[in-house]
């Protein structure tokens, strides 16, 4: 499953007043299976931010990225891109072994269940309105009404 990211740019916020900064734009490049892939370069230069672009957790001014051929809206949006596509970040690195055993390792377990969508707001006050009345009653049900 191959990775190509193509003509990548990113522009960024900088200095006082802010100006806007062209960090990086032609960025292009190509994992295939197998390879691992380092960006090297002087602080400041936007290697972070790239590695966050390509996992799709920061936007890009242009370019294009593609995993075995299909772009993120391809394979299910960003959410699912995210499952496929791994940023490690440059922090301590809290887990025995290396990032990719460890990503290795998540990749092999299966997906957990998608959580059930949240209630809709007005379910949500309702429900939190019986808690704050059965806790003025001191009771323990929520459910109970509120005596006079």
């Amino acid at each position: 499953m191959s990775f190509v990211a193509t003509g990548l740019a990113r522009e960024i916020l900088t200095g006082t007043p802010p100006v806007l900064k062209t960090l990086w734009e032609g960025v292009s490049l190509s994992v295939e299976p197998g390879e691992v892939l380092f960006v090297v370069g002087p602080s400041g230069t936007g290697k972070s931010l790239l590695l966050r672009c390509l996992a799709g957790l920061d936007g890009l001014k242009a370019g294009t990225l593609t995993l075995a051929g299909k772009s993120p809206e391809e394979v299910g949006g960003f959410q699912h891109w995210r499952t496929e596509v791994l940023y490690c970040s440059q922090a301590r690195w809290a887990f025995p072994g290396s990032p990719a055993s460890t990503f290795e390792d998540v990749k092999a377990r299966p997906a957990a269940p998608a959580r059930p969508p949240a209630p809709p707001p007005h379910a949500r006050r309702r429900s939190s309105s019986r808690r704050s009345a059965g806790a003025r009653t001191g009771s323990s049900s929520p459910s109970q009404p509120l005596s006079a």
